[in-house]
């Protein structure tokens, strides 16, 4: 919790417009995923709450939205200024 509070931190003080700091979610999985699905975002990544980032294929879970439509040639929402 102490390196997501950093990490928080140091990515609302950034600049750069690629980066979103997406805030901790600790419960209601199923249905931020079905939010995420409704978006047609890529999916969600979750981490054991008490593992570590050293064990990283035990500790993650990355959960894929089935109807994603990335691979159809869509392109990001986000506009780039030029």
């Amino acid at each position: 919790m102490d390196r997501e509070a950093r990490l928080e931190k140091l990515l609302k003080s950034s600049k750069s417009e690629r980066i979103l700091y997406a805030q901790h979610i600790g419960r209601s999985g199923k249905e931020l995923f079905v939010e995420v699905c409704s978006y047609d975002l890529e999916g969600i990544v979750a981490k054991r709450k008490l593992g570590t980032y050293k064990d990283s294929a035990r500790n993650w879970l990355k959960i894929k939205n089935p109807n994603y439509s990335q691979g159809k040639g869509r392109h990001d929402m986000l506009t780039h200024s030029k």
